[in-house]
């Protein structure tokens, strides 16, 4: 497999230059120091890994000097000069084109995978290589981080945060239940205690009554003071219903103030929802279905002719595996009898030797290798252009629906001019009912004054009847029982304002009384608390699964490399993924602050080739920038052979740097 890196205006390079390289070895880009060998890997590295939307992997990236830092204009990799910089990147079927412009703006035609930052780059100032450099053991966040881990936890924290939204409704309704009980208890005793009060004050006018009719005295005097407290009676009667009425009035005011901000929510809400409706129809619109299924019907022949390649494939294939099955037989029947030479009938009686066989047998997989090599590729991209079509059907079945869409839009429109229609009818009702608990509150107050006069005038005639001390003690006790009924009165009125205030409550900009609120709140709480045990669940069971095959995937590199120092290096789960490393002959963990120099390069290289196989084998790049030549003599031969190994077996890309005299160059090893 060939890759082909082409760079325009990258760091300080201005104008075209192209890079191949071949998978399968390891290539060295060699050259003085700042001659751009590090550019090279880093626009190989953006290519494949962007957009990087993690946060920790982005600052990651700004200090490999490969994303824009937040206070940088433009991104560190184009050149200075000029206006904008292209990085094209071509292996197997894929084709990356990133373009990266002076304003800060990137165009990308493929997103890459933001995991190879982390996992691919065997770099100085990489995460892994920080961690070993500071002699940090905790390693959880690889397996949090670049597993699904992450993910849970992300949707964790979203439902944690309607979880808080959810506890503060239980502590708002259970506030509400205890403040509605608090002002029923106030209420019950202002009511006991304004008929006491009433009970007093009607027994002090009838005392007042006798001691008066006791006094012989102006008999027109007497009459006209009866007129007056017929009169103040009267009219305390006509407040008494007019307070009634004012009440419900004020009830029926707020009552229209809540149905209106309600209104008011749901337009503001399903305004929303019709501009979401509104942009799916131009999106819909937009859709060529003339040119949708000429593609599909594209995408259908090159399945086809697929197919057919794969049926012309099929019988080299089974020859192959055939003569690959009677190899493999012979070998076994050898390895049983412990002969070294076998007679084959099928070839007329001769004499074969075992060396021959296992000549042949290879010679038949190395045959059948590129043949079953393409029969996969085909089969990838018959996968590939099904779901290709399946995204273009879809895009189809977008189309259909537009008439859906349309109605939906015509039917939000006609409810949400029911409910601005709606709106300003109750608003209109509320102005009015607004303007008669003005006019109550005024007239309220005008007898309130004419009574006040009234009792003036009484106590005017009264003292003119009789100047009696008792009856003056009794009538000033009747003034103060007055004041107090009046304070009990208004008490009683906020409490019921407060107790009808207290029988609702606002859930998702709705009104619902207390009992079916704390009926939906504690659903709420049920859903919520089960979906956090499943990903609490789910989340420890990725950490264990991801964990499990990283250390898998450490003891396989540690045995290919046959390092002589160290017997085992893992993830200890029970520990918290905390790193360990054993060293040969010693049972005990070593601190990670006491490797050398050289072995602090060996484990973070290890650590990454296998963080590479456990989240990111696709991507066949690996990328290296001085790194290696950090360690000794023994362990750079050691690490550089097992480069050239998995480079071969698994067809990947090795690209390293090296500082040397000569002219910018590369070259396979």
């Amino acid at each position: 497999m060939k890759a082909v890196l082409k760079l325009v205006n990258i760091g300080q390079r201005e104008g075209e230059e192209t890079w191949e390289f071949n998978s399968g070895v390891v290539t060295e880009i060699r050259g003085r120091t700042a001659s751009g060998k590090s550019r090279i890997l880093k626009s190989c590295a953006l290519a494949l890994s962007i957009p990087i939307n993690s946060e920790e992997i982005r600052n990651t990236a700004i200090s490999f000097g490969i994303a824009k830092a937040d206070n940088a204009i433009f991104s560190p990799l184009l050149n200075y000069n000029k206006e904008k910089a292209n990085i094209e990147l071509h292996y197997d079927d894929v084709k990356k084109f990133i373009e990266l412009n002076r304003d800060g703006s990137e165009k990308i035609n493929i997103p890459g995978n933001q995991k190879f930052i982390y996992c691919s780059m065997l770099v100085e100032n990489s995460k892994i290589q920080n961690y070993i450099d500071h002699g940090l053991s905790d390693f959880s966040w690889i397996v949090t981080e670049m597993s699904l881990a992450k993910d849970y936890e992300s949707i964790e924290d979203i439902v944690g945060s309607y979880s808080d939204l959810i506890t503060a409704k239980k502590e708002e309704i259970e506030t509400k239940e205890n403040n509605k009980k608090k002002f029923e208890g106030e209420l019950k005793k202002n009511k006991t205690e304004l008929e006491e009060v009433i009970k007093k004050i009607g027994q002090l006018e009838v005392n007042i009554e006798k001691e008066l009719e006791k006094i012989e005295s102006n008999t027109e005097m007497k009459k006209k003071r009866k007129e007056i407290i017929e009169e103040i009676k009267d009219k305390q009667r006509l407040n008494s219903d007019t307070e009634k009425k004012f009440l419900s009035l004020k009830k029926t005011v707020n009552d229209l103030d809540k149905k209106i901000k309600e209104n008011k929510n749901t337009i503001e809400d399903e305004t929303k929802n019709m501009d979401k409706l509104e942009q799916e129809k131009n999106d819909y619109m937009k859709i060529d279905m003339s040119k949708l299924n000429n593609e599909i019907n594209q995408l259908h022949e090159e399945n086809e002719k697929n197919f057919e390649k794969q049926k012309l494939l099929l019988p080299e294939i089974s020859i192959l595996e055939n003569h690959e099955k009677k190899y493999e037989g012979i070998l076994r029947e050898l390895d049983k009898t412990k002969e070294t030479k076998v007679i084959c009938w099928v070839c007329g009686g001769k004499e074969i030797d075992r060396n021959d066989i296992e000549n042949d047998l290879k010679s038949t997989q190395d045959e059948l290798t590129p043949y079953r090599k393409n029969y996969r590729d085909l089969e990838t991209q018959i996968e590939d252009n099904k779901e290709i079509i399946n995204i273009k059907q879809k895009e189809k079945a977008k189309k259909a629906n537009l008439p859906d869409v349309k109605k939906k839009i015509e039917l939000l429109r006609s409810k949400l001019i029911e409910l601005a229609e709606e709106n300003s009818s109750k608003e209109e009702q509320k102005n009015k009912e607004d303007m008669e608990v003005k006019k109550f509150t005024k007239i309220i107050e005008s007898r309130k004054k004419t009574i006040n006069q009234l009792v003036e005038k009484r106590n005017e005639l009264e003292k003119q009847i009789i100047d009696d001390t008792q009856i003056n003690k009794t009538r000033e006790e009747t003034k103060k029982q007055n004041t107090k009924k009046g304070a009990i009165e208004n008490q009683i009125s906020n409490l019921e304002l407060n107790i009808d205030d207290c029988k609702s409550i606002e859930i998702l900009k709705q009104e619902f009384d207390l009992l079916k609120a704390k009926k939906i709140v504690q659903e709420f709480d049920e859903i919520f608390t089960t979906i956090n045990s499943h990903l609490e669940k789910n989340i420890k069971e990725q950490r264990e699964g991801a964990a499990h095959k990283f250390n898998k995937n450490i003891e396989k590199i540690i045995e290919e490399l046959k390092l002589p120092k160290f017997e085992k290096i893992y993830l200890d789960i029970e520990d918290n993924n905390k790193l360990k490393i054993i060293r040969k002959g010693n049972p005990n963990p070593q601190a990670i602050n006491s490797l050398s120099a050289g072995e602090r390069v060996i484990v973070s290289s290890l650590l990454q080739i296998s963080a590479k196989e456990t989240y990111n084998p696709e991507i066949p790049f690996i990328v290296g920038d001085d790194i290696i030549l950090k360690m000794d003599n023994e362990r750079r031969e050691i690490f550089y052979n097992y480069l050239k190994n998995i480079a071969k077996e698994n067809d990947w890309f090795v690209i390293l740097t090296r500082v040397t005299d000569e002219d910018l160059i590369k070259e396979e090893i």
